[in-house]
């Protein structure tokens, strides 16, 4: 087998679920894996020769464990280890319509995810779909293979904007009785909401099975994470849909993005600042585009200089012995926001510790910072700002008064 290479760089999995017969279907595995994780066992006019194992096991109806040998040859080595391709193989088996839970393992990495196979018999209904990087025909459309399309897998399921107009899918429709049904294509963006909705296509039947493939246009789509809904539609009514996320990107744009000191800038200092554990598992959870837009929203801040500028007034003005001034309370805020409109600061109160209050209008949140033990380390004792922590019984360092201008209740 010759490999088949692409550019992208990470271990990938994907898989389409198509009806064979009866209570059966067959599940076709695609797996990508970088060039680079591959040795070669030996080059001979510099055509590499690989071998390798993929260890597969399912649970469900049916369990299922064993070692899938693979022997690959690369021509040209000497020319493709020096581009960042990878290489794509797949694998399928039959298994009876229920519940699995799968596993592959291979090169020294593992996926593991659950499998659920519909039972498409006497049904009018929809396989799952595969990505494709190209499809056709002929075999200049790719290696693989299937009622009549010859393809090439996209496991990854991303698209670079750069260069890729089309989103190709291969699926299946099954026992089309109905006089006239529709498919329906639909593109939600991160946030769940409708990006761009196809109008559906009359389905011509040949006979009660068919196979398609169809590209999808990315024109006019915007940057991240997507999911596809591909639907059959009867009388106006959905009778059957099946949902995949792909992803969007554009080289150009994440390499200038990646340039973007004030980006990285942000970044380090949000893990410095945050103490949430929970928004920093939703910030590190977020794309490229989704980061961006999380540090502009918790910095409110779009020059570098001003954020140097920041950094270097509450070092000078907040440190507190060995603690620099952006890992105090007072710091942390102020990088944040920057200087408050209204600022008050009692210093010597007779029956109060000395305090400092900030207000910011854009946000309407006040910080109330206070030295508690006396020992010139400002820290945040109350606050409205729901992402920040109030100090623990924090009331008994309140007058009266201050109680009052802050609407605390005893």
């Amino acid at each position: 087998m010759i490999t088949l290479l692409i550019f992208f760089k990470i271990l990938a999995i994907d898989y389409g679920i198509f009806w064979a017969e009866d209570t059966l279907s067959f599940v076709e595995f695609y797996y990508s894996l970088p060039l680079s994780s591959f040795q070669p066992e030996k080059i001979i006019n510099d055509t590499a020769f690989f071998s390798y194992t993929i260890n597969f096991s399912i649970k469900g109806k049916l369990t299922k464990k064993e070692g899938i040998e693979r022997k690959i040859f690369l021509p040209n080595y000497s020319f493709y280890r020096k581009l960042n391709k990878v290489y794509i193989d797949g694998f399928g088996l039959y298994l009876p319509f229920g519940n699995y839970l799968y596993q592959i393992e291979f090169m020294g990495k593992r996926y593991s995810d659950s499998l659920i196979i519909n039972n498409f018999q006497n049904r009018t209904s929809l396989s799952s779909f595969i990505y494709l990087s190209s499809c056709g025909k002929d075999q200049r459309s790719g290696n693989f293979y299937r009622n009549g399309y010859y393809y090439t897998p996209n496991p990854q399921r991303i698209y670079n904007l750069d260069e890729d107009f089309t989103a190709y899918l291969y699926f299946e429709l099954y026992n089309l009785k109905k006089e006239t049904i529709y498919v329906g294509y639909q593109i939600f963006n991160e946030e769940g909401k409708l990006e761009k909705d196809f109008s559906p296509t009359k389905i011509v039947k040949n006979t009660e099975n068919m196979a398609k493939a169809i590209g999808i246009p990315l024109k006019d789509l915007t940057l991240g994470k997507k999911t596809l809904s591909l639907f059959l539609l009867a009388e106006n009514q959905k009778i059957w849909e099946e949902k995949k996320d792909f992803y969007l990107i554009s080289e150009k744009f994440t390499t200038s993005f990646l340039q973007d000191s004030l980006f990285f800038l942000k970044e380090s200092l949000f893990y410095l600042l945050e103490r949430n554990k929970k928004e920093k598992e939703k910030y590190k959870k977020l794309n490229l585009i989704g980061k961006k837009k999380y540090l502009d929203n918790y910095f409110l801040i779009s020059n570098l200089d001003t954020l140097k500028k920041r950094i270097e007034f509450v070092n000078l003005n907040y440190s507190y012995m060995k603690k620099r001034g952006i890992e105090t309370d007072r710091g942390r805020i102020y990088l944040k926001y920057g200087e408050p409109e209204k600022k008050e600061i009692e210093s010597f109160g007779i029956d109060i510790r000395p305090y400092e209050y900030w207000y910011y209008s854009q946000t309407n949140y006040f910080y109330l910072f206070m030295d508690i033990h006396g020992d010139g380390n400002y820290l945040l004792l109350y606050t409205n700002d729901p992402k920040e922590s109030n100090y623990p019984n924090y009331e008994k360092y309140l007058n009266y008064e201050i109680m009052e201008k802050l609407g605390i209740r005893r």
